[in-house]
């Protein structure tokens, strides 16, 4: 049987040897933690600076659809279409540039849902119906 002395030194080299192995479990997670915080923080830096570029992009689209819809004013008053094919023709060419901003605009929201896809196949028949109807007046 053990005497006293020895239980308390056996009891004290367990606490210490729990204290090392807690110590060292510890420290393996808090350095697993702080990898995955810069991580988080590295991945956040890369989306804000991705949005910011996104942004650029969509003032891009929106600076050359106005100046499209400028460019087409003066031409249509300064009388340089031939014909109303012509005007009809350039109109669907800025119809198609806004169209892609507002997909880009749309797709930045990551907005993948029902409603949107079924907004775009209906703008989508739309066009489609309007070149139909474009084709039946010029026969």
């Amino acid at each position: 049987m053990l005497a006293l002395p020895q239980i308390q030194l056996y009891i004290a080299a367990m606490s210490s040897e729990f204290a090392i192995w807690w110590s060292i479990i510890s420290t393996i997670l808090g350095v697993l933690l702080l990898c995955f915080s810069i991580w988080q923080v590295a991945t956040a830096i890369y989306a804000k600076r991705r949005k910011e570029e996104q942004i650029k992009i969509w003032k891009h689209y929106a600076n050359g659809t106005q100046i499209a819809l400028s460019r087409l004013i003066r031409d249509s008053q300064d009388r340089n279409f031939s014909s109303a094919d012509d005007l009809t023709n350039a109109i669907y060419a800025i119809q198609a540039t806004s169209y892609a901003l507002y997909l880009s605009l749309k797709d930045g929201e990551n907005d993948a849902s029902e409603g949107f896809v079924q907004e775009c196949a209906e703008i989508v028949s739309d066009i489609k119906k309007h070149r139909k109807a474009k084709r039946v007046i010029k026969k």
